[in-house]
């Protein structure tokens, strides 16, 4: 999605949105929050630019200064995900805007202790106050790919 011309931007990425099967294929669904990156300007839209998705999956930058959804907002929320599937608990201790707010204005950062140590690194990446100091989607696809597909062994 991220590496599209323009590029989608999803704007809800949780749990409930990542569909997996049986041979571990994952797939990105419910599109209906989702934009392009940049817009013709000849296309019109009746929808307004307000932060849209679920709220404990959202960027600090979209709840605290009503920034436009970007790739990096996806990347936050793609590593709230992961923090949960690894660690079966929620992700912030709060559900409602603000809370959750009021957690992001002291800069809170999830607690990561009960991830495993080669996704942590990345993770802390991810939850990086700061949009642009986030990493990539291709960076992070490629670190969770090297980590789920390992190189096989030249042993015999």
């Amino acid at each position: 999605m991220h590496e599209a011309v323009p590029k989608v931007i999803h704007q809800d990425l949780k749990p409930e949105n990542i569909l997996i099967n049986d041979t571990l294929s994952v797939k990105i669904c419910d599109m209906g929050h989702s934009k392009l990156s940049k817009m013709p300007a000849n296309f019109n839209t009746t929808t307004e630019e307000v932060a849209q998705g679920t709220p404990p999956y959202m960027a600090p930058e979209l709840l605290l200064l009503n920034q436009r959804a970007s790739t990096h907002s996806d990347i936050l929320a793609l590593a709230c995900v992961l923090k949960e599937l690894y660690s079966e608990k929620f992700i912030w201790p709060v559900y409602h805007i603000q809370d959750l707010q009021e957690l992001f204005s002291r800069q809170a950062k999830p607690d990561l202790s009960d991830v495993p140590n080669f996704l942590r690194a990345l993770l802390c990446k991810c939850f990086h106050y700061v949009p642009h100091d986030r990493p990539k989607s291709k960076y992070s696809i490629k670190a969770l790919e090297d980590y789920t597909n390992p190189q096989e062994s030249d042993e015999e």
